[in-house]
């Protein structure tokens, strides 16, 4: 094994060969000994050619590497370049150390003016690789940021401003990690709290989303945005990018107060949390002044997130932080049939989430109105995107969430002014007719035993209410026991329609009733 990288034609002398050899050998008191007599070029000039597994660089490299403290001293004293590399990957010295978190060689390099600032083939200093270990020295990161004797000095250390090279700053590392004491002399070495990271978003965003609780209450100890928004970048290649672009820009053109702040859409913090369940930090962050209200990723809430993991814990907590008036749990904009979004409540019933329903409907009372229709949307088989426009009853009904339907019919009865049972579709059909339809029995039941008291004396689901087209609920029961049951509560055998054929040809239901032409 050559143990250097040249030869004696090439300037290498015994001298060279023999301190190349004495690091190789990790012999330090040997490599003390023969640097007496070398000078600053003898040190320089000597790189050594590792052995298998490992690579090759400078005497001052091998020795940091190694651990050799008083090898590196030596080596410094004589002139060795703490900058000099000749390594692939860029790494000088300062790296090594950091990466081996030796703190009292870090400083040594320090000392004969080794560079915080140079950079790896990545663009990595020393101060990232330090902040990178999974378990950081927290001496090691005050040396490097100039601090003294515990009293961290401003430094010209570039912490914040590395997303222009797709890394995030030494701050959201710190962050995402959940390095409290590390963030913390970031911070006082003055790196920016709020900086963002090439996908907008800041330190605390990644603290969120990892649930770092006490990282969460050391950035807002130190003043960060606590509703900080990380933007939503749009590819239009993409077709529900396109579709929300449009209705954000709608909004926008209409001036929803509710909308983002000041214009701005995107994710906070409390959307992160939530989103990645954290309940402890959605905690926190709510108790420092998180708002429930701004709109984020594919048009949601804080709230939304929470339903959307079916976290009912969660449900509770941000409604408990959201105002009477709140839309938190109101339809989120949808004011006119173009836009597309859907509401906390709608997400919840589509997703059969009962308590969230339940919590909600607690929540909201006079506020919420069953009656008003959701802007729902689904691609369908072919890939098309369709407008859906139904009260939440049939929602469920269409779920077979007969709890959930149970909720509604009962806010229905409580709550004058509010949807109830007989309320359609845009193409007139009933929640009743929905259910037969899919030859739901629990939820034909459900519907058919409720009764509404109101000024008008009780009201009972209408079993013979006509669709669009002039179909009853009848028309499309598929078993002689459905029919029974509709019959015993007055369905109308002989309604007929004059488009009977055609529809239930377009439908696939095969009835068992006569049809008429």
């Amino acid at each position: 094994m050559d143990i250097c990288s040249g030869s004696q034609k090439d300037g290498l002398n015994t001298l060279h060969h023999s301190l190349a050899e004495a690091v190789v050998g990790l012999d330090e008191e040997k490599i003390i000994t023969l640097l007496r007599t070398a000078t600053k070029e003898d040190v320089n000039s000597c790189q050594v050619s590792c052995p298998v597994g490992d690579t090759k660089g400078t005497l001052l490299m091998w020795a940091v590497r190694h651990g050799l403290l008083e090898s590196a001293k030596a080596l410094l004293r004589k002139g060795a370049d703490p900058n000099l590399n000749c390594e692939d990957d860029g790494w000088t010295p300062l790296h090594e150390a950091c990466n081996a978190k030796n703190a009292d060689l870090a400083e040594e390099l320090l000392k004969h003016k080794a560079s915080r600032q140079q950079e790896d083939q990545v663009g990595r200093t020393a101060l990232h690789i330090a902040v990178l270990n999974s378990s950081p020295c927290k001496k090691l990161v005050e040396v490097l940021c100039g601090s003294e004797n515990g009293e961290i000095e401003k430094t010209s250390v570039n912490l914040s401003n590395t997303q222009d090279k797709n890394h995030p700053s030494l701050l959201h590392m710190a962050a995402k990690d959940g390095h409290k004491e590390v963030a913390e002399i970031l911070i006082g070495a003055g790196a920016l709290i709020d900086s963002k990271d090439k996908s907008g978003a800041t330190p605390l965003h990644h603290a969120a989303y990892e649930g770092h609780e006490e990282m969460v209450e050391c950035l807002h100890e130190h003043g960060c945005n606590i509703n900080a928004i990380q933007p939503i970048s749009y590819k239009f290649n993409e077709k529900d990018d396109f579709w929300n672009l449009g209705n954000n820009m709608y909004m926008l053109r209409n001036g929803d107060e509710d909308f983002g702040r000041k214009g701005e859409i995107g994710n906070t913090p409390l959307h992160t949390a939530a989103k990645a369940g954290h309940l402890k930090v959605v905690e926190k962050l709510l108790e420092f002044g998180a708002e429930v209200a701004i709109t984020g990723k594919d048009m949601y809430r804080p709230l939304h997130e929470a339903v959307k993991r079916g976290d009912a814990q969660m449900v509770e907590l941000i409604l408990q932080h959201s105002s009477a008036h709140s839309p938190a749990f109101k339809h989120a904009a949808g004011r006119e049939r173009r836009c597309q979004v859907i509401s906390p409540i709608t997400l919840a019933v589509k997703a059969g989430f009962a308590e969230a329903v339940r919590l909600i409907l607690s929540d909201a009372g006079n506020e919420l109105d069953a009656h008003h229709r959701e802007h729902l949307y689904w691609e369908s088989n072919q890939g098309e995107w369709e407008w859906d426009y139904r009260p939440l009853l049939h929602i469920a009904t269409s779920m077979g969430s007969t709890d959930i339907m149970e909720q509604l019919l009962k806010i229905a009865n409580d709550t004058d002014g509010v949807g109830d049972a007989n309320d359609t579709d845009d193409q007139g059909n009933t929640a009743l007719y929905h259910a037969v339809l899919a030859n739901n029995g629990s939820a034909v039941s459900c519907l058919l035993d409720y009764k509404r008291l109101d000024n008008h004396g009780s009201r009972e689901v209408n079993v013979n209410c006509t669709n669009a087209e002039g179909y009853t609920p009848m028309h499309v029961a598929q078993t002689l026991e459905m029919m029974e049951t509709l019959h015993k509560k007055g369905a109308n055998p002989n309604a007929r329609s004059e488009n009977a054929p055609e529809v239930f040809k377009s439908t696939g239901v095969i009835p068992l009733m006569p049809i008429p032409e």
